[in-house]
């Protein structure tokens, strides 16, 4: 138990939520040195390494996960973040049965932590990252989870707007923006494929029969 959480979900929320406003300190605090010999072998002993729960290698390997190590502290960052949006994510989906309301305002919470990835916090960071990165450390595949999110949102609205009894019509028009937002994520998806080759064929799938 964490602060007397009992759901993972929540914990692991409120360890990130912890950590995350130490990390941007650092960053910070490391960006203002600049770039020198002593900051980059410092930052190399920290031995960054995330795994990708989205890449080709976390499906059926029996050699256990693949580790991405990244001297960077901005894809620390990066990551920790996406971390984060995934878990709020998870946490709506949990509490969809009990609290509708609640679960679409974390969807859109999730939507918009991965929206400030895909502009604010990746697109500076791709020049400075090797070929061979977790998917996640990707501006395409955060507008892919905004999008995501987003949908999800606008689905479990509609099933609070059926319960109101409201009319086929705008019924059918949310539903139809729910098709759109999952249509664009399928073209963000394919259209930048070949920024990571390392994807899962299987999350490729999920994406083509939602």
């Amino acid at each position: 138990m964490s602060g007397g959480l009992t759901c993972p979900f929540q914990q692991d929320l409120r360890k990130l939520e912890q950590y995350l406003p130490l990390l941007e300190n650092l960053v910070y605090h490391v960006d203002l040195l600049g770039s020198n010999h002593q900051i980059a072998w410092w930052t190399s002993e920290l031995k960054i390494r995330w795994s990708s729960a989205l890449g080709a290698s976390s499906f059926f390997n029996l050699m256990g996960p693949k580790f991405y190590q990244i001297d960077n502290l901005h894809f620390e960052l990066g990551m920790v973040l996406f971390l984060y949006g995934a878990i709020l994510r998870e946490r709506a989906l949990e509490i969809v049965p009990s609290d509708i309301v609640q679960s679409a305002t974390l969807f859109r919470e999730a939507a918009g932590v991965f929206l400030y990835l895909s502009q604010e916090v990746f697109p500076s960071l791709q020049p400075t990252l090797p070929a061979e990165r977790p998917p996640e450390a990707t501006s395409y595949m955060s507008t892919v989870m905004s999008l995501i999110c987003l949908a999800e949102a606008q689905a479990v609205s509609i099933k609070k707007a059926e319960e109101k009894g409201t009319t086929a019509g705008l019924l059918a028009k949310l539903h139809y923006g729910v098709a759109e937002m999952l249509g664009e994520a399928i073209d963000v998806l394919y259209s930048a494929n070949g920024q990571c080759k390392d994807i899962s064929s299987c999350f490729m799938v999920c994406m083509l029969i939602a």
